[in-house]
């Protein structure tokens, strides 16, 4: 039985030219809907077994089709299948086509795109009710957000007098990272050498006032800066309300921060973050969550620490916000050098958390475990986290103990510049980690997982990059083991990844990139 297909001629003539093509005509009777002065095209190319739905001249548009009760008529009545071409790769009009489709029986629908590709379409009447009450949702809150724009406008012209006050929030909790790290060495540097001198910079360090010292005593250089302790997120908005400062720049981005980020913007001038997290910018989980993209949009500026994920975030904000990428991070270089006295040590530093893969380093460390001891190698774990007890439980089950030892946190710059290899594991992302920096200054071999940017901060002569898998890994592990054994190779290793970090890893670069992004605002 002859089918009857129809087509809508909603692409580029060529594009339906090869849509009819790759149709057998003698077993189908193929119609097409048809602006009438377009139909000569197809009159005048020997397509004679095509029968033609002729409709207005006008542009062709599948609101005018939906509301055309001639032609949903003819097409339920005669139809079994419908084909829709597209002049791009993606199919565009999406929502028009849904609600035309919604209105006639049902229908096997397929799309063809310009590569030729097909695919079939299948909605519902709930999936269209949500994506309008999306729609209207999304409306309501930009014109909310162009309404505030307005206001503050207003206030700060009218209102309120900021001081020249740069005020750095950052986190003092227990579990210090390189981000706390990081921004309190460069606002040292920062202040010591004068690079900004039309404004103050305030650093309020938010948690327990413990570990606020710790940060200020290990990473602050420059002891004449004004830190404010804060308790909580209340106790910030507090100090912030107090001083008034031009720029307010937040150095962790947090999702359970919303309502700070809302308060904020009324009391700053400029609210700017950086986002230091891959896993804000490499999982969808995150990245589709409407609260992430409401806080984005509630800031002025963003430094992004991924270069590579700029326009993740610019497509996010819609280009409405000032977004640039990290220019390159730093560590210091004074402080993180090689020993003369190398040990057989392999180190794993990070938080023990499942997406830094401290488990699969231990894994990969007991297939290889017969050669580590032949060369007298030991395995330092230096971090904290939930994985802590599932590590300890292993390395009893696997009777590792001679081999691995868990230190907890430490000061890891002795280990560093002790060690021989430093494993960086990271799921999604070791570029630019603190941590890696700090052992390539110090001379160590690298392994890590090829994963995201990482070999922007590596170099072939002193690292090697592994699949996240136990066997490959420890099958590298062996390698560099043996390769390291040869006094010459070991020594090449040390040189070239100390010169590499006191090339790339300077702190004046990142410091005169910071300045600048507070410049601009």
């Amino acid at each position: 039985m002859e089918e009857n297909i129809l087509i809508f001629r909603s692409a580029q003539n060529f594009i339906v030219k090869k849509l009819i093509d790759s149709l057998d005509s003698k077993k189908s009777n193929i119609f097409l809907v048809i602006q009438e002065n377009e139909s000569k095209y197809f009159k005048e190319n020997d397509y004679e077994n095509i029968k033609y739905i002729e409709v207005d001249n006008d542009f062709f548009c599948y609101k005018n089709l939906r509301r055309n009760k001639n032609i949903k008529k003819i097409i339920n009545e005669e139809f079994g299948k419908i084909i829709i071409p597209s002049s791009l790769e993606q199919f565009e009009g999406y929502e028009e086509i849904e609600k035309l489709i919604l209105r006639l029986k049902y229908k096997e629908v397929i799309f063809f795109n310009k590569l030729g590709e097909t695919e079939i379409i299948n909605i519902s009447s709930f999936q269209l009710f949500l994506k309008a009450i999306e729609k209207k949702y999304n409306a309501i809150f930009y014109l909310k957000y162009m309404c505030y724009s307005i206001i503050k406008i207003l206030r700060r012209i009218f209102l309120v007098r900021y001081n020249n006050v740069v005020m750095i929030h950052i986190l003092a909790i227990k579990a210090i990272g390189g981000s706390e790290r990081r921004f309190l060495r460069a606002i040292s540097y920062i202040c010591e050498n004068n690079m900004i001198n039309d404004m103050e910079i305030y650093v309020v360090l938010q948690g327990n006032k413990n570990y606020a010292d710790i940060l200020i005593d290990k990473f602050c250089s420059f002891k004449e800066i004004k830190f404010i302790y804060t308790k909580d997120n209340y106790d910030t908005l507090k100090k912030v309300k107090k001083y008034k400062p031009k720029i307010f720049h937040m150095t962790e981005f947090l999702e359970k921060e919303y309502k700070m980020f809302i308060l904020m913007k009324k009391l700053v001038k400029n609210f700017l973050i950086s986002i230091t997290d891959t896993n804000k910018l490499y999982y969808n989980e995150y990245l589709n969550r409407p609260i992430f993209k409401k806080m984005l949009k509630l800031v002025e500026g963003i430094d992004c620490l991924y270069p590579s994920k700029v326009p993740i975030l610019k497509e996010i904000c819609c280009n409405q916000n000032y977004i640039t990428p990290t220019i390159n991070s730093f560590i210091d270089l004074l402080k993180f050098k090689p020993s003369k006295d190398k040990r057989n040590t392999i180190i794993f530093a990070a938080r023990m958390q499942n997406f830094k893969n401290p488990m699969l380093a231990l894994e990969a460390i007991n297939l290889a475990k017969n050669l580590i001891r032949k060369y007298h190698y030991k395995c330092l774990f230096l971090g904290e986290g939930p994985e802590i007890e599932k590590l300890s439980v292993l390395i009893n089950r696997y009777k590792l103990d001679d081999l691995i030892e868990l230190k907890g946190y430490v000061d890891t710059t002795e280990y560093f510049q002790e060690s021989r290899i430093f494993l960086s594991l990271q799921q999604v992302e070791n570029y630019p980690s603190q941590s890696l920096m700090e052992a390539i200054a110090c001379g160590n071999y690298i392994i890590a997982s090829n994963v995201g940017d990482t070999e922007v901060i590596l170099a072939d002569s002193f690292s090697s990059l592994v699949e996240l898998n136990e066997e490959f890994l420890a099958e590298e592990i062996a390698k560099t083991i043996i390769k390291l054994n040869d006094k010459e190779f070991s020594e090449n290793v040390v040189n070239s990844a100390y010169n590499f970090a006191q090339n790339n890893f300077k702190i004046e670069s990142f410091c005169q990139y910071l300045c600048k992004f507070w410049d601009e605002f």
